[in-house]
């Protein structure tokens, strides 16, 4: 019992250890902004704002009581507060600190990339590309505002311009790197968490039909893929189909007979070869790039595309054969919502094509 509780609670405990760290780090960040604006604030602006210096100092210290509250009941506020809205509200209080100081000068600008750091390593590119976006436009439009120009002189703003122009600029470059390196890093782990359970040793009492259900069921679910199918060949040169939906009301296809027809043309591609196939990719002609692991990759035309594309009623799919010690069992298929599979995508399919034959041998003896 001891040990089941504790499995229990790790993942928990992890996300809060997370939550923790975060809070503690938004907590350094907000008293540090706090105290240096607070010994000098004439450093940050003209003669002409200094009545605003007061309104920066109120949010300022208002942001920090915030931080603090954070760090020190981050369990009670990460379930009042969905974790994925808290950067959010860090780009809406840096919106209100950077209003008073100078916008795009302000020395409060550099605080969005702990917004864009926060959403992009939790929540990957696209995500921390939403946030990077909102970090570059919202100041320029605080920068630029009417009321900007009300209380700073008209002389400093039309000075700082070209320097605005170089903050927003680094802002968006560095914004999209953060984005993408976080993306890369959670779509890792995501992969290395799914090789892990097909890799898993399934359960001796589950058949090999259930196995290979359960396999392409997790293919399908990591890509949010329209359909994950694999067609093999048996010993007696029958051919059969294993194929899940993402519509729930389909049942799952478990090694039911396949027309020998249909599956030589879902067999016809060369063995040896991983392919990825999207309709309309280039100048609206479809297209086929073949990946070997000897080779690089060729993009080509081929009918064959064309002919398995009409036989799935898919315009893109992803696609990997199946090999038991040298030997073709025959092909796994993922169908994709779009055309955005790649390269990488056909080649991780191809190791997790490579995990599943041995389990399948497993189970038969």
């Amino acid at each position: 019992m001891s040990a089941i509780s504790t499995t229990k609670s790790g993942p928990a405990s992890g996300i809060e250890v997370h939550a923790k760290t975060v809070a503690l780090m938004r907590l350094m960040l907000a008293a540090s902004g706090l105290l240096l604006f607070a010994l000098n604030p004439a450093a940050y602006s003209d003669s002409a704002a200094q009545s605003y210096d007061t309104l920066t100092l109120y949010f300022a210290y208002a942001y920090c009581a915030y931080a603090a509250l954070h760090c020190f009941f981050s369990t009670t506020m990460l379930k009042a507060l969905p974790s994925k809205w808290l950067h959010w509200v860090d780009v809406g209080w840096f919106v209100l600190l950077i209003s008073p100081s100078g916008g795009l000068d302000s020395p409060f600008l550099p605080f969005f990339f702990f917004a864009i750091l926060n959403a992009s390593f939790n929540y990957g590119f696209i995500e921390g590309m939403r946030v990077t976006i909102a970090c570059v436009l919202l100041p320029i439009l605080v920068h630029f505002s009417p009321l900007q120009l009300l209380f700073f002189s008209s002389q400093s703003h039309q000075q700082l311009i070209y320097p605005a122009i170089l903050r927003s600029s680094s802002l968006l470059v560095l914004g999209y790197l953060i984005a993408r390196w976080g993306g890369l890093e959670l779509l890792q782990k995501r992969q290395l968490k799914l090789l892990s359970e097909i890799n898993h040793m399934p359960d001796p009492h589950l058949s090999a039909e259930q196995v290979m259900g359960e396999s392409l069921k997790k293919i399908r679910e990591f890509y949010n893929a329209r359909s994950c199918l694999a067609v093999m060949k048996m010993p007696d040169a029958s051919y059969v189909i294993f194929k899940v939906e993402s519509d729930p009301e389909k049942p799952m296809q478990l090694g039911q007979p396949l027309d020998k027809a249909i599956a030589g043309h879902l067999l016809l591609l060369p063995a040896r070869h991983s392919l990825s196939y999207a309709s309309n990719a280039e100048w609206f002609l479809s297209s086929m790039t073949m990946y070997e692991s000897t080779s690089t990759p060729r993009k080509k035309k081929s009918k064959y595309g064309e002919t398995i594309s009409q036989l799935l009623e898919a315009d893109s799919f992803v696609s990997a054969p199946l090999h038991l010690r040298g030997q073709n069992m025959g092909r796994l298929y993922l169908i994709a919502c779009s055309d955005r599979l790649g390269g990488s995508d056909v080649r991780f399919l191809q190791q997790l094509a490579n995990q599943i034959t041995p389990h399948i041998e497993n189970i038969h003896l």
